[in-house]
């Protein structure tokens, strides 16, 4: 970076933090001055570590690697502000925002209380309610309390810059007490009376963010910042070296990565005894109590529900193996990556990520096909790694083959997108490695082969129901968006339609296709019988008006890409029950109830799950997918290998945004794994350091 870019990387950076914590009423020399040290610091700073570390390691690498480093660093802070929907909420300049003026008035009225506002707080800044211009019979006890008898013109009034939201907190009353809020002369009379005098009375009121020019300025502070960061970051993780292990691993050794995440997830299951067990883990219970399958959700694993309840009948027996299965698949994840070279501290630190993200700590314990199913994409990811790594050489093996195929086998049969997922990454590695592909060709015939014979002959021999309209329920999505929209329809068409659901009101939510399909008038046996006439509208849909199923998968797809969801996200069946107990097990008539087996860690763990979905973005599927596609391009860098690595994550990933049907974070599980792991793939040895590049490590 030449010095020019270095001191607009220290204004940056000052714009930023000016943002979010220097910004009052008025600058002030001092914070001017504030800002003037941010910019020196930042600048001094990144000019130091740019001569020293950054220019230094960029001019060693070869022009295309180079290009594919400033790449990554114009996209990643691209796609943020784009995951970010560009709201930027609050980003707004003080100097460039609107007045705005409000009053509060306490009209004459039959009560004996009195009305206490105890906190007034804009997007800037909290007012001190000394401040306020006050009319009548009003008292301040404090800076943040104000209390107010109610009479002939009692009243409070402010002027100032709000920014985009302002918040207003009262005390409650024991009766009826009626408070008049004036904002910009938009008046609402708001009642304190609450039967709970503990809670509070909140009012909020948001702004139009129309500081287009502030906005402007902050989003491209922000965008220049993150193109500076991930540039020096992209460079250092793309270059750094590191010394391989002095010994090779005991052969069991790797089996010790699994203690802290059985530990940790073990008080989890504890805590939540029996487990996590939704309206789905019902449905499945059901099957495998009374012996009779379907294939709603995949049969072959409430098959393997099943043949667990032989041991112990019991459902914590699935959170067990889920435990397991996890732990294992992750720790042999580390194995693979320190046979190839990465140092035993980095594979205890990729254990413990493992081990004490949250997310993992509810997901693994919770009952769905999703869990077992993103366990068996990180164990295929793992194996995609290795025959990337090894130019394909991996193969030649025929054990490996055929633990290949187990694999993608398990991930086709546990849920109905994961055999197209499979596809979507194996295709291309016959151009990619052409001397092996009799072996890839082996591995994708014995896939279809098994799959077949266990979802045909096997499914028939045990009896198992099927479905086969179920796929049609993602093609019943994309035509009510099109009736929603208004997308002219035949007489033909018309009348079909009127057989599934009548027109035109057939209900819509992009986000959910329940709403459509469990509506009272719907029927999907129409199509469940014969589901040809329901493709062949939903292409004539599309190719009548396109860009309808567009804006569809943009809305669909957010669980995919949005950081800030305008939707709540479905996490896990953990809730408070109308008497503010915590319950994760839903009703049903086995007489299965929540039984924790560590009473104490109920209430702190579930307040700490809603703490980490309200202020941390670690139930943004968005979030891992971003650091994928950070993380994966620098590993290609570092090991000069093919960008194919990118294909599993982001094959799963494009299936939902084509075909999601709900805001159900399990979804995308496999990106939050596969993510975790790819932050321990950043400390391979670099591929000038690998003694042995085409080949397994012994």
């Amino acid at each position: 970076m030449k010095k020019i870019w270095v001191l607009f990387f220290g204004c940056c950076t000052a714009l930023v933090l000016f943002q979010d914590y220097f910004q009052l009423s008025l600058l002030g020399y001092r914070r001017m001055g504030l800002m003037g040290v941010v910019v020196a610091a930042a600048s001094a700073g990144a000019y130091l570590i740019n001569l020293r570390v950054l220019q230094p390691r960029f001019n060693r690498m070869a022009p295309g690697q180079k290009a594919t480093l400033i790449g990554l660093a114009l996209a990643i802070p691209s796609l943020f502000l784009l995951m970010q929907g560009f709201l930027a909420k609050n980003f707004c300049i003080y100097a460039l925002a609107p007045q705005h003026t409000l009053t509060i008035t306490l009209p004459q009225q039959s009560t004996n209380d009195q009305a206490e506002l105890i906190w007034f707080k804009t997007s800037f800044r909290e007012i001190n309610l000394r401040t306020l211009n006050a009319s009548g019979n009003w008292s301040f006890p404090g800076k943040s309390h104000a209390i107010g008898k109610p009479g002939e013109a009692v009243s409070l009034s402010w002027q100032g810059k709000v920014g985009t939201e302002a918040q207003l907190v009262f005390k409650p009353t024991a009766e009826s007490f009626i408070v008049q809020i004036n904002w910009d002369g938009n008046l609402e009379n708001i009642n304190l009376q609450r039967p709970d005098l503990n809670a509070e009375v909140n009012y909020a009121v948001s702004f139009p963010e129309d500081a287009l020019p502030s906005r402007i300025l902050l989003l491209g502070a922000v965008w220049l910042f993150g193109v500076f960061l991930f540039f020096a970051l992209g460079v250092f993780l793309a270059t750094q070296s590191y010394r391989p292990p002095q010994n090779a691993p005991k052969r069991a050794e790797w089996l010790l990565y699994t203690l802290p995440m059985i530990l940790v997830w073990g008080i989890f299951l504890l805590t939540y005894w029996p487990g996590m067990i939704s309206a789905d883990s019902i449905n499945q219970w059901q099957q495998v109590q009374d012996r009779s399958f379907n294939d709603w959700h995949p049969a072959i694993h409430t098959m393997l529900i099943w043949l667990l309840t032989r041991f112990w009948n019991h459902p914590a027996v699935e959170g067990i193996f889920q435990i397991l299965a996890l732990s294992l698949t992750a720790a042999w994840g580390l194995k693979t990556l320190g046979d190839f070279g990465v140092r035993r501290g980095f594979l205890w630190v990729g254990a413990a990520l493992f081990a004490l993200l949250p997310v993992n700590g509810f997901m693994v314990i919770t009952y769905w096909k999703d869990i077992l199913y993103s366990t068996a994409l990180l164990a295929f990811f793992i194996v995609y790694l290795q025959l990337i790594l090894t130019r394909g050489d991996w193969l030649n093996h025929r054990g490996r083959l055929a633990g290949m195929t187990a694999i993608m086998l398990i991930v086709s049969l546990f849920r109905h997108n994961g055999f197209l997922t499979v596809m979507i990454a194996v295709i291309p590695l016959f151009f990619l490695f052409r001397r092996q592909w009799k072996p890839l060709l082996i591995a994708v015939i014995l896939l279809v082969g098994l799959r077949s014979l266990i979802r045909g002959p096997i499914y028939d021999a045990l009896k198992v129901t099927r479905h086969p309209g179920q796929s049609s329920l993602v093609l019943v999505h994309h035509v009510a968006a099109h009736i929603h929209a208004g997308t002219p329809l035949d007489a033909q068409e018309q009348a079909y339609l009127n057989t599934i659901h009548p027109l035109p009101n057939w209900p819509y939510d992009c986000t959910y296709a329940g709403e459509t399909t469990y509506s009272p008038n719907f029927s999907r046996s129409v199509f469940e019988q014969s589901p040809w006439p329901l493709r062949k509208l939903s292409l004539d849909l599309f190719l009548r008006d396109p860009w309808v199923d567009i804006e569809h998968m943009i809305c669909n797809g957010q669980l995919v890409w949005a950081l800030p969801l305008e939707i709540r996200i479905r996490q896990v069946p953990l809730y408070y029950n109308s008497e503010g107990a915590s319950t994760w097990v839903q009703e049903n008539s086995f007489g299965l109830t929540e039984a924790s087996l560590l009473p104490k860690q109920v209430a702190p763990l579930h307040e700490f799950y809603r703490w980490t979905f309200l202020n941390a973005p670690l139930w943004r599927p968005a979030f891992y997918l971003l650091l994928l596609l950070f993380c994966i391009p620098l590993v290609v860098l570092r090991r000069k290998c093919s960008p194919l690595l990118l294909l599993p994550p982001i094959s799963q990933a494009l299936l939902i945004f084509v075909f999601n049907v709900a805001p159900s974070f399990r979804f995308m599980y496999p990106a939050t794994l596969i993510a975790l792991f790819c932050i321990v793939c950043l400390f391979l040895p670099l591929a000038e350091d690998n003694k042995e590049k085409t080949s397994h490590p012994a």
